[in-house]
């Protein structure tokens, strides 16, 4: 929380000295950011609601640009928030397979590979081909067309997009 220069200064009698934080400053705390932040937010999805394509037309090219990054910084922040801080301390609460407020907690298992030498030696010893189950990394091809004579990247396909970052 920010603090202003007036909050810095030394109480005047014992009766405004701050009282230590407890549980509920914190809870109060958290419910204050929460109003604050969805206000803003609400403000902010309000006026992106208002913003039509005459808008994005005549705007120049550099403002766009400002506004995208900007709501992607927004969308950055508030994402770094959600995972880093709201997701983590809710799931030390929320136990696999409870739902909260809308909020599903799911776990699931997927397949993983840590020792692909000992796969390719398992699908050998089946008598099957590695190669029938392994994806190819086109990069590294790519790679190693460049650094190894005789081979090329001639089976490769490409493809173009565009994005911003």
């Amino acid at each position: 929380m920010c603090l202003n220069a007036m909050s810095q200064a030394q109480p005047a009698t014992d009766a405004d000295a701050p009282t230590t934080t407890t549980e509920n400053d914190s809870e109060s705390d958290v419910n204050e950011l929460i109003a604050t932040a969805t206000d803003t937010l609400d403000n902010i999805a309000n006026d992106l609601d208002t913003l039509d394509a005459d808008d994005v037309s005549d705007a120049d090219s550099e403002s766009l640009a400002e506004l995208r990054n900007t709501l992607r910084d927004v969308e950055d922040s508030a994402e770094d928030s959600r995972k880093n801080a709201v997701e983590d301390e809710l799931s030390n609460r929320v136990e696999p397979g409870e739902k909260i407020a809308g909020l599903s907690f799911i776990e699931t298992e997927r397949w993983s590979v840590p020792d692909e030498d000992a796969v390719v030696e398992m699908m050998r010893d089946a008598g099957r081909m590695p190669e029938t189950v392994m994806g190819v990394d086109a990069g590294a091809v790519e790679e190693v067309a460049t650094e190894v004579e005789g081979v090329t990247t001639e089976p490769l396909g490409t493809y173009s997009y565009t994005y911003f970052r």
